[in-house]
């Protein structure tokens, strides 16, 4: 297997750990967890971080009605909302936060 394949698992992993705590603790702590954590990071980490999460938030907005029902309707609905609020009012690279 090629380190892009091991990178990629670990992501998945990594994403599937966040899922897991979520079973068994708040968001509050969850977050807070994320925060202390990104906090520490280089600041172009940072940004890519927010960057990901902006293209995964705009993403799972626009899944197809049957990804949904009552349980995540209020989660794409604010999906939505934010993807509203973010679209950039002038050209940027796609994916990338933009310059406020």
């Amino acid at each position: 297997m090629n380190t892009k394949q091991q990178d990629i698992q670990a992501a998945d992993q990594a994403v599937r750990t966040l899922i897991d705590f979520t079973n068994g603790y708040s968001s509050t702590e969850l977050a807070g967890i994320i925060l202390g954590r990104l906090q520490n990071e280089h600041r172009t980490l940072q940004q890519s971080f927010w960057s990901a999460v902006k293209i995964a938030v705009e993403a799972y907005a626009d899944l197809p009605e049957y990804s949904f029902d009552l349980r995540n309707q209020d989660a794409r609905q604010w999906a939505q909302e934010v993807k509203a609020l973010t679209a950039a009012p002038a050209p940027r690279l796609p994916g990338r936060l933009a310059r406020i």
